[in-house]
């Protein structure tokens, strides 16, 4: 097992796809559950959903929106900072700094399956509210 409190010590890779999965794992419920009730009229899964938050209708509404959006922003930073390495040179008076990313598939994973959930929340955001923002006030 590596030692992780020396300075500088990164998680293993392996670690930071875990950690990074269980950040997106609520938005991927979120979505899964959204999905099948809306398209295929299975709401079971939404339902559990709306039960789990409804005893805290203010603080679960922040907690749930916080897990769902934030969750994959953290993901993201988390794992683009742990996988990074800058190696800085100084060769003729100039500083030069070169960018390299090592990871797993499963990093790579994260990161992909981070950014199809932000982009689909943003689609979604924008579609439900194309009509209000061109004006048609009966959308609002």
């Amino acid at each position: 097992m590596p030692n992780l409190f020396h300075r500088g010590a990164k998680l293993p890779y392996d670690h930071v796809a875990a950690v990074g999965l269980v950040l997106v794992a609520p938005a991927l419920i979120f979505l899964f559950a959204m999905v099948l009730k809306s398209t295929f009229g299975v709401s079971a899964f939404a339902d559990v959903l709306d039960a789990l938050i409804a005893p805290w209708p203010v603080i679960g509404d922040a907690l749930i929106s916080g897990l769902i959006l934030g969750g994959p922003v953290i993901a993201i930073a988390g794992t683009l900072l742990a996988l990074s390495q800058c190696k800085q040179e100084k060769t003729n008076g100039h500083e030069i700094c070169a960018y390299t990313f090592r990871g797993t598939a499963a990093n790579y994973g994260i990161l992909a399956i981070s950014v199809i959930l932000l982009a689909t929340f943003l689609i979604y955001l924008v579609a439900q509210n194309s009509a209000c923002w061109s004006g048609i006030r009966a959308a609002c």
